[in-house]
């Protein structure tokens, strides 16, 4: 089960506010095959995974200030599908203290094709009209979906423990995450990039406790957007770097 919530103030005429939030529910199964002590493979499958967002719109613009009156706020759902992936990976052990592993991750992002939108008041579908824009959107809810058209990607994944202590490691790796949007659908609001990520971190395990820690750097990649969905012209450059630090403790009693 995962939770996603989205809280969101942009402006389109004047600005609006978007609040919602909801549950996903998926599966994740894996197997692991250890021929020899030096070697292992592993096989991890995630289901796709539906999720629904639900909460306020809130749009003062059409409280009257154009001379039309319709409601402000009104309730607002948003569906989503997060794609199912298939990773496949490799642990080699040259000695007892080092640990070398790769995998390729395949994920079915061109199943994410739009982040569709439903409100809950039907005076709202006369706004595209009152805009002038009915020719690109005919309904409200097609200005405020997410089109995405996103492409089917492999992640490749490489790494290193080197174990200092029976109790204590050290670990090390990078993986390459590319790019999955076309250009035509590329938005801030959703970002997408080509990333080179960097990975750092340490392991304590004893009998009692595991402590994990993990930091990653995400190197993106600029990209240079010249044309909108609709064909339009646009000059736009989109670039993103990411710090990640990440932290796991388990107790056992």
């Amino acid at each position: 089960m995962s939770y996603g919530f989205l809280k969101m103030k942009q402006v389109i005429g004047s600005q609006f506010t978007e609040d919602v939030h909801g549950y996903g529910f998926g599966a994740t199964v894996g197997m692991l095959y250890q021929p020899t002590e030096k070697i292992s493979f592993g096989l991890t499958f995630r289901s796709p995974m539906s999720i629904t967002l639900k909460g306020d719109f809130t749009w003062p613009l059409w409280g009257g200030g154009m001379g039309i009156t319709l409601p402000t706020t009104m309730e607002v759902e948003r569906k989503a599908t997060w794609p199912m992936w298939i990773a496949a990976g490799v642990a080699i052990k040259p000695t007892d203290k080092i640990t070398i592993t790769a995998d390729a991750q395949y994920t079915n992002w061109g199943d994410m094709d739009e982040i569709s939108v439903t409100f809950s008041n039907t005076g709202w579908q006369m706004v595209p009209a009152l805009m002038g824009i009915s020719a690109l959107y005919p309904t409200v809810e097609d200005m405020f979906a997410y089109t995405l058209r996103w492409k089917d990607q492999i992640m490749w994944r490489f790494g290193m423990e080197y174990k200092i202590s029976s109790k204590f490691a050290l670990r090390a790796g990078f993986y390459i995450d590319p790019h999955v949007s076309p250009e035509e659908t590329m938005s801030i609001m959703v970002p997408q990039h080509a990333y080179t990520w960097v990975t750092v971190g340490f392991g304590y395990h004893t009998e009692k406790i595991n402590v994990d820690f993990g930091f990653e750097y995400g190197i993106g990649k600029d990209v240079h957007q010249t044309r909108d969905e609709f064909g339009f012209p646009v000059d736009n450059t989109y670039g993103m770097n990411l710090t990640v630090p990440a932290i796991a403790v388990t107790i056992r009693f």
